[in-house]
């Protein structure tokens, strides 16, 4: 099984010097050296191969994985939606963009009936998760948030390998104050999937319906894929 669904849309699109929003987010990735700026490139790759035409972010704060999903709803035609139970709605400027504030196990109960008010279909092809970090908040998430998916979603987990200090994708240590429990987003996806994970090495696995590849490095990124039966 190949891990990534090769379609038309990547073949046209992923050509060299062919996508200025690669451009940015190759240049976004460089411009800060953040907590996920290592991560924005796979990001980006992850979400547009999807071609999706919902995005869900829960999880905003400065708004740098927001930038990068506001790129490939630009050029997939993308509804972009986000949530944070902080006040994040001037962290990109773009008109297009919804911003909920709340909580989002909340509002995951009221979402599908908010979805028909704004006219939209409300299965989901992308999904970012990178809240509390806290196994039971992240648990939640997935078992209220991943009823939503449409057939071929995505979902991707950023603080899957949390520590106070950690390898950037070129080796460089990167430390931070981390107030986020070091292994509890990883422990929330193995509870789901019934299984354990190495989450300080690169792997790639299928379980109930998902393909999953981690990236270690840069305090971790999980990307679950669904492939349809």
């Amino acid at each position: 099984i190949f891990f990534w669904r090769v379609n038309s849309f990547e073949s046209e699109c992923m050509k060299q010097n062919e996508l200025k929003e690669l451009d940015f987010v190759k240049k976004r990735a460089l411009s800060k050296e953040t907590d996920i700026a290592d991560h924005l490139e796979n990001i980006f790759y992850e979400s547009i191969i999807t071609s999706p035409k919902l995005i869900v972010e829960l999880g905003v704060r400065h708004g740098e994985s927001t930038t990068i999903f506001d790129q490939v709803a630009k050029k997939c035609g993308s509804q972009h939606v986000s949530l944070d139970i902080d006040d994040c709605s001037n962290v990109i400027d773009n008109d297009s963009w919804i911003f909920v504030q709340g909580d989002d196990i909340e509002f995951s109960k009221r979402y599908v009936d908010w979805c028909k008010d704004k006219d939209f279909n409300h299965e989901i092809d992308v999904l970012f998760i990178d809240t509390s970090h806290t196994y039971q908040h992240t648990l939640q998430e997935m078992n209220h948030w991943f009823k939503f998916l449409s057939k071929n979603a995505t979902v991707i987990f950023h603080d899957t390998n949390s520590n106070n200090v950690n390898r950037r994708k070129s080796g460089k240590l990167y430390s931070k104050i981390n107030r986020y429990p070091q292994r509890e987003v990883i422990q929330a996806i193995e509870e789901y999937f019934s299984c354990t994970f190495n989450e300080k090495e690169e792997f790639y696995t299928y379980k109930k319906d998902f393909l999953i590849k981690h990236y270690p490095y840069s305090f971790g990124l999980t990307v679950l894929r669904k492939i349809e039966q």
